[in-house]
């Protein structure tokens, strides 16, 4: 297993007409010889109705916005805290392609705002080790 950060700490703020907000393309994490992932979401804080807010974990083998799936979802509780989701090759809405990044989606037009990070772990194939650079 390899752990990354995915998403940093960061506070996103959306009012009645933003119902998406996906993570910036320079931030997309490059998954190319990964078959699984877990990702831990932890939320310091959040404004929203209830069922409001989801975050979407999403995939796609270029960086084409028609071709990104969800590959798993968590649907925000008012409680801060850290959610697991687990999204394996076999169990996935949709297997690991090249690029994962993340998206939150609302569910009403009502302001909101969420602090969070999100942390993953994933599972190379086989003998196909990624060659990550150490810092």
């Amino acid at each position: 297993m390899y752990c990354y950060l995915l998403q940093d700490w960061t506070t996103i703020q959306g009012d009645a007409t933003l119902l998406a907000f996906t993570q910036a393309e320079n931030d997309w994490f490059d998954a190319a010889g990964f078959q699984d992932v877990v990702t831990w979401l932890e939320v310091k804080e959040g404004f929203f109705s209830i069922g409001g807010l989801t975050m979407a974990y999403q995939t796609a083998p270029t960086k084409d916005e028609a071709l990104f799936a969800t590959m798993g979802t968590v649907n925000f509780a008012y409680n801060p805290g850290v959610t697991t989701t687990v999204m394996l090759k076999d169990t996935a809405l949709v297997p690991i392609a090249r690029w994962l990044r993340w998206q939150i989606q609302a569910s009403s037009s009502t302001s909101w705002n969420l602090t969070f990070r999100i942390l993953c772990a994933l599972n190379a194939i086989g003998s196909n080790r990624p060659n990550i650079a150490q810092p």
